[in-house]
């Protein structure tokens, strides 16, 4: 047992090392991030940014976000509070992205509440690589195939759903990405 306790602390201090290694990294670099965001959490999400070192700019006019990620190091899509304007502007940004080799970063907020976010969904994935694809539970799992009730941005109960991990790994090999869950654990 104490070699177990031992050797978890170690993984733990590893993976603690190597996240303040990629933090110093982004604040050598100060990277400008674009992000087609949420207005909910767009403060939030500039100040994390400022806090580990990035540029922000939050931009989701179609006449410029191809121009702002051509100057960026990575595209953050967050379909948080849909307008038909920035549905445009996040496939425009998303191509040029994939064409600059620029990482997308996709977070499908509530993508299982309404027909329409599941159509944008289904769109930005049919037509934009995603590097990335962050969400809980209930938004994974639409993504992946299964149909779970959503009651909007927070995840159902996790005993009704499938485990965890099967389910980023079906994701993830789905569409060639990195999948982070969100959520208790």
């Amino acid at each position: 047992m104490i070699k177990k306790d031992g050797a978890k602390r170690v993984r733990i201090e590893e993976r603690l090392d190597a996240i303040a290694s990629l933090v110093d990294r982004v604040k050598e670099r100060n990277p400008l991030v674009h992000n087609i965001t949420n207005l909910v959490t767009m403060n939030d999400c500039a100040n994390v940014l400022l806090a580990i070192g990035a540029s922000p700019i939050m931009a989701d006019d179609r006449r410029e976000v191809e121009e702002i990620v051509s100057r960026s190091k990575a595209l953050v899509l967050n379909i948080g509070t849909l307008q038909k304007r920035n549905i445009k502007s996040m496939l425009l940004a998303g191509r040029q992205a994939n064409e600059m080799g620029i990482p997308v970063i996709l977070d499908p907020v509530g993508v299982g509440v309404s027909e329409f976010r599941k159509n944008v969904i289904d769109s930005i994935l049919a037509k934009v690589d995603i590097s990335i694809i962050r969400g809980n539970v209930s938004e994974l799992s639409y993504i992946g195939g299964y149909d779970l009730k959503c009651k909007g941005v927070d995840a159902v109960d996790e005993e009704d759903c499938i485990e965890r991990e099967k389910l980023a790994g079906i994701v993830a090999r789905s569409y060639e990405c990195v999948v982070a869950i969100t959520g208790k654990t």
